[in-house]
């Protein structure tokens, strides 16, 4: 009967991932391995799987788009999806930095670029602290309780945008939340439950809508934290300090990556622009401090993100893709 079944599947996917599929009298060894968590270091991979009820859920979608059909300006009906994280058995091992896990929200509402960003991650920050329950560790507040700065890594931010497409125009899709790789498991417990009171979020350009299960492949975890060895910008690093004659920009942003926890980058290069598709130049981002630049950087071992670098770091600058 598997055999039968098996010969009416002419592709896999689309139409152009024909395939010709048989039984197997004896498994192969895998190749990749399901991993426990979402945002794990060693994730590269992530993979729709069948889950209960989901041939339920196909039939639901199916009779109400047949229903929809027959009706104007009626979205389709999408059948809910399950994703398992998987690691490639035998990689050599990645390193991470910093940040250890990040949690990607999405927002509904007025549309907005790369270049309010920032601020809103600043609005996201306020409306997040004022759902926490007191009293507030200082991994999520980055405060101590006297108000003074705490010299611990606490909780970033950063805009989720649609780059690194040939058709992305750079529009923001949601947030990610950065989470230290030090967070202890209470403070993390402490920071969910805010999380989950926060419902709809109030700025200056309009309200948005608070979703914390997205979909979207550009606000998938696992498009940030796979392990790489070439890394770039989607927004430009606010520089520690400002470059000059005898230290260059590569040289400051080199020692960005060491004071987060990174290795040393074997090369950097620095430009005004991203190579990434619909990310936005850094002439363009508000400067407050210290220069801003776009940077790719390559290393010499497998290094796994979250990453994010430089003095805005934690409110929406500096936030890294693998290429």
């Amino acid at each position: 009967v598997l055999s039968q079944i098996l010969d009416r599947i002419p592709y896999l996917g689309t139409t152009a991932s024909t395939c010709s599929m048989s039984v197997a009298k004896e498994a192969p060894a895998p190749n990749v391995l399901p991993v426990e968590r979402c945002g794990s270091r060693d994730n590269p991979h992530s993979l729709r799987v069948p889950f209960s009820g989901y041939l339920e859920s196909l039939e639901w979608c199916h009779k109400a788009n047949a229903d929809s059909l027959k009706k104007k300006g009626v979205r389709p009906h999408k059948p809910r999806v399950q994703w398992c994280h998987y690691s490639t058995a035998g990689n050599e091992e990645a390193v991470g930095g910093e940040f250890g896990d990040m949690i990607p929200v999405q927002l509904s509402g007025p549309g907005i670029g790369l270049l309010q960003g920032p601020a809103l991650c600043r609005a996201f920050r306020r409306a997040l602290i004022d759902c926490v329950p007191d009293p507030i560790p200082e991994t999520i507040s980055g405060h101590l309780p006297d108000g003074s700065q705490s010299r611990k890594d606490h909780l970033g931010f950063a805009p989720l945008a649609f780059v690194g497409h040939q058709h992305a125009d750079g529009h923001i899709m949601g947030l990610a939340l950065l989470l230290p790789a030090s967070m202890e498991i209470d403070d993390r417990m402490h920071f969910v439950k805010g999380l989950s009171k926060l419902e709809t979020l109030r700025t200056a350009i309009g309200n948005y809508a608070v979703d914390r299960c997205p979909e979207s492949w550009t606000l998938s975890a696992g498009r940030y934290t796979r392990p790489s060895r070439q890394w770039a910008t989607i927004t430009p690093i606010e520089l520690p300090t400002f470059p000059n004659r005898k230290r260059k920009a590569s040289d400051v942003i080199r020692s960005a990556c060491e004071h987060s926890g990174l290795p040393q980058p074997v090369r950097i290069d620095v430009a005004t622009h991203s190579v990434l598709k619909g990310s936005v130049s850094a002439r363009e981002f508000e400067r407050i401090r210290t220069p801003l630049y776009h940077a790719r950087l390559s290393f010499d071992r497998p290094v796994a993100g979250p990453i994010a670098l430089g003095r805005g770091r934690y409110l929406g600058l500096g936030l890294c893709l693998p290429c």
